[in-house]
């Protein structure tokens, strides 16, 4: 039994792994169909920015809904992560 919890645990970590590629590559694409009036910089310093669509293009709110998307299933699945690691130690 404990073993099959730890390959779940990997394949949780995988999942998590895997979503936050997905977030990289398509906040770079989002990053690069960004307003003409604001710069890259601006997006780098003010992370902000990714979670606001008028910060892009139409062809870059597309992007930027899925790194948004992506983030918060990132972010469950870390705090999934975390829960069920806690519970498998504490199951021992």
């Amino acid at each position: 039994m404990p073993q099959q919890m730890e390959i779940s645990l990997l394949v949780l970590q995988g999942v998590c792994g895997l979503v936050w590629i997905y977030a990289v590559i398509h906040a770079v694409r989002a990053a690069r169909n960004r307003a003409e009036d604001v710069p890259l910089s601006r997006l780098l310093f003010n992370g902000r920015l990714f979670f606001d669509g008028d910060a892009f293009t139409e062809t870059g709110r597309i992007y930027q809904r899925r790194f948004v998307v992506a983030a918060l299933l990132f972010l469950a699945l870390v705090i999934g992560t975390i829960v069920f690691g806690l519970t498998t130690l504490s199951n021992g």
